[in-house]
């Protein structure tokens, strides 16, 4: 087994095409050592669908599989199951995002603070995290 060497903050949205992208390759991401911190940004805002099958998911007995679910497009719950708490972590992680100044997902923010925009397959992914060390 690879121990975890490297983690990473990725700002996604289940309704993102290269978020689903970047997210069917989590294994050989985890493989490589790669550990991958979801917060989760759906980009149409409050109230939209994205937003509540994103708290959908949240607020589930199973959230991890569920998300994968989500990002296959097979989730489906009703959004009547979402608490407040639920929305208010969903919120807190928007409100982050807008903090940061990111408006697009995939981003993926490094522990040296870079941002890299959009996916990069693991391997190249990999890569630059060990430039991001060296350039610490």
């Amino acid at each position: 087994t690879v121990k975890e060497l490297f983690s990473v903050t990725l700002f996604t949205d289940i309704d993102c095409g290269y978020c689903r992208r970047f997210h069917e390759n989590m294994t050989q991401y985890n493989a490589l050592g790669i550990s991958v911190n979801y917060v989760m940004f759906p980009r149409a805002g409050k109230p939209s669908a994205s937003y509540n099958k994103t708290a959908a998911v949240l607020c589930s007995s199973k959230p991890q599989e569920n998300m994968t679910l989500a990002m296959q497009g097979k989730f489906s719950l009703p959004t009547s199951s979402v608490s407040k708490t639920c929305q208010n972590n969903l919120d807190q992680q928007m409100l982050l995002a807008a903090e940061l100044g990111i408006s697009a997902t995939p981003t993926m923010l490094l522990s040296n603070g870079r941002v890299i925009q959009g996916i990069l397959n693991p391997e190249k992914l990999l890569v630059q995290l060990h430039q991001s060390i060296s350039s610490k």
